[in-house]
């Protein structure tokens, strides 16, 4: 049962969340984003709080994945397969791409903008500009220029309905969180040792599917140390997978679990520690 401080955490991380969506205006962020699912896209309900109390808050001890909750089978739930399952989506890397950088800027203005109002001495900015394996942002302290955070940033707003078809002990709510484990996390991962940040690198996801909403992340040796432990997934070609005759696609995955990521409040909580 968790005390009052854990719970008070995760409500802040839900309020986080409704403010992060928010900034801007959620209309102009669904324009730009376009909508890949009509289940309450991008809009924290009382529906959502509840999925997220009952699908994350509730299972963040479990240890044993059998243990998890399947998922509810509700409304929701046929309202997301009928969506998903009917049609295969087509792949549009340049179109994601396009998609990813607008989702980026709006979480780093939206970082930039609470540190601001809390008057923290900190800034959220490009890693990536010089040395492209770098993660995407870092947060530096402004009064004495010195890197806090490192972190890679994802965006996934479709569930692997099918995951638990492809690979046991996974649910389509909880195992929903994608990372390529090719050549390129390889790449990423050599960079991160060799430049001694691992220590202060996290991955960061934002996170919205019919039911489960909010920002999740972990700390990149719980994700190299993952990656050891389960098993991959390679999903089909796709025509949008090439390019110019070139393979532009990654297809070789692995899914993060939901109950053991962190919340969008520790995530504050943790940059503040840095400073006090």
């Amino acid at each position: 049962m968790e005390n009052d401080m854990e719970l008070e955490s995760y409500r802040e991380a839900v309020r986080l969340y409704r403010r992060l969506v928010k900034f801007g205006g959620r209309d102009e962020l669904i324009r730009n984003v376009s909508q890949p699912h009509n289940t309450q896209f991008l809009a924290n309900t009382d529906q959502s709080a509840n999925y997220y109390k009952n699908l994350y808050v509730d299972q963040v001890s479990v240890q044993d994945s059998c243990r998890l909750l399947p998922p509810p089978d509700d409304g929701t739930c046929a309202g997301c397969k009928k969506h998903f399952l009917t049609k295969r989506p087509i792949i549009d890397h340049q179109t994601d791409l396009d998609i990813g950088n607008y989702l980026e800027n709006h979480f780093m203005n939206f970082m930039n903008e609470n540190f601001k109002s809390r008057s923290l001495p900190l800034n959220c900015l490009r890693a990536d500009t010089q040395r492209l394996n770098m993660p995407d942002f870092k947060i530096i302290r402004t009064d004495i220029d010195h890197d806090v955070l490192f972190f890679e940033f994802k965006c996934i707003f479709k569930p692997f309905i099918k995951i638990s078809d492809k690979i046991a002990g996974t649910y389509c709510y909880n195992n929903s969180m994608t990372l390529d484990c090719d050549i390129k996390l390889e790449r990423q991962k050599k960079l991160i040792n060799s430049s001694n940040i691992e220590s202060k690198t996290i991955y960061i996801y934002w996170y919205d599917i019919p039911c489960v909403k909010g920002v999740f992340w972990q700390y990149s040796d719980f994700i190299y140390q993952h990656q050891t432990k389960t098993l991959s997934y390679t999903r089909a070609m796709q025509p949008g997978d090439y390019k110019d005759n070139r393979q532009v696609g990654h297809i070789d995955k692995i899914y993060l679990p939901l109950h053991m990521m962190k919340n969008f409040n520790e995530l504050f909580e943790s940059i503040i520690k840095t400073i006090y």
